[in-house]
């Protein structure tokens, strides 16, 4: 009779330490590696994007003249509003208003975005859409950047003037490119993250060279897009045409994919 007394107490104490203890977190994959790169890549390209650091001004802020991320702010925002952040260009827009956190990614520190990953240090399997960590000498995360292949990296720093901009990596990890960064600067891990689709076919997206479109009308306070920013080469090569592509215009926060 004892022992089931303690059985029954141990069995209540689970249950009660597993309704106040949180689950683990539960990812989903919102986007494929691709798309995230592409995502990036109009990001640096607006030549408005800047390191920006504190609330807002760390995830895709515009103030009417440049939107701004810190480091690991400007992959969460792609993540966490499925792309919609990087075209945003309301200035009256509070950025956190496009967030949804319930793939399990959200604004925490460089150290929880590395709890949730498998990281390695070598550098010559890294591969496009993976993020690369810098660690200091007691090895908290302090550092994260974007590997979109070719040997680049999109990183959004105060190294080199503040920008978001493109730097390059070699198969040590180590980092050139931005000005300030000493020849022994180096990246400390990479890994997948769970919120990304590595092993995906590729997209309408993945196919294109993302630059700004130049092609767009201002309604009111927000920005629309007429037509996709894929060139017509691109477009053509895999079998697409303005007319099957582009067919009505996109207003702000649109999924752009292949309609």
């Amino acid at each position: 009779m004892r022992l089931a007394k303690h059985v029954l107490a141990l069995m209540l104490c689970v249950v009660l330490c597993m309704s106040i203890v949180p689950t683990a977190w539960a990812h989903t994959q919102v986007m494929t590696a691709g798309d995230f790169c592409v995502y990036l890549m109009y990001v640096v390209n607006r030549r408005d994007s800047k390191y920006g650091s504190g609330g807002v001004y760390s995830v895709g802020q515009y103030d009417g003249t440049n939107i701004y991320f810190d480091c690991w702010g400007l992959g969460e925002s792609i993540i966490c509003t499925r792309g919609q952040i990087v075209i945003n260009k309301d200035p009256s827009l509070n950025p956190w208003s496009l967030w949804d956190t319930s793939c399990g990614c959200g604004s925490r520190t460089g150290d929880w975005l590395k709890s949730q990953c498998q990281l390695s240090n070598d550098f010559s399997n890294i591969i496009s859409g993976e993020w690369l960590f810098k660690d200091d000498s007691s090895g908290h995360c302090y550092h994260v950047g974007y590997y979109i292949g070719d040997g680049q990296v999109i990183e959004s720093t105060p190294d080199g003037g503040n920008n978001t901009q493109i730097s390059f990596i070699d198969s040590n990890g180590r980092c050139s490119g931005i000005s300030g960064r000493g020849s022994s600067w180096a990246w400390t891990s990479h890994a997948k993250v769970p919120w990304i689709k590595y092993d995906a076919a590729p997209t309408y997206l993945d196919r294109c060279t993302w630059t700004p479109c130049s092609d767009i009308i201002k309604i009111t306070s927000r920005t629309y897009f007429k037509s996709l920013p894929c060139s017509n080469d691109t477009a053509k090569k895999y079998g697409y045409t303005s007319e099957n592509v582009v067919n009505s215009a996109l207003p702000l926060g649109t999924s752009l994919r292949k309609r």
